[in-house]
């Protein structure tokens, strides 16, 4: 064999080793790597005082984040707007907020809820009208 021809193998011997290691790292990356969103890495506005979840179903649940896993996001201490009267073009609908336990089926004050169907979460501020109705409820 010349000297090209054991270059040419050496290179292509390194090509598949690093084609194999590179493979091996993005399976790595998708399947085994931790979710950034863990219960260690809550962020931290989501991790002090309530929050607002917003599904794709139009139900919104307000309550305090617990953890978050690449499939679930957990909520605690939860509570959820129940409308009195039907809305129409020129009357508001008259919203009552609700906590989570009471209901016939009698769940607990506690919900995972599938991430697939989050849109989005918001922290309320401490002078929120949500959170204040939490507190008097509370009282």
């Amino acid at each position: 064999m010349t000297r090209y021809h054991t270059m040419k193998s050496v290179w292509l011997g390194m090509l598949a080793i690093s084609a194999v290691l590179g493979l091996a790292l993005a399976v790595f990356m998708v399947v085994v790597r931790p979710c950034p969103w863990g219960k260690k890495a809550l962020p931290q506005d989501l991790a002090q005082g309530y929050v607002g979840v917003f599904l794709d179903n139009g139900q919104v649940y307000f309550g305090q984040a617990k953890d978050m896993t690449p499939d679930f996001f957990t909520l605690d201490n939860i509570y959820y707007l129940q409308s009195n009267k039907p809305t129409d073009s020129e009357n508001q609908s008259d919203l009552k907020l609700i906590k989570m336990g009471n209901e016939l089926h009698g769940p607990k004050d506690m919900m995972q809820i599938n991430r697939q169907h989050v849109l989005f979460i918001e922290s309320l501020k401490d002078d929120s009208k949500v959170v204040e109705a939490i507190k008097n409820y509370k009282q």
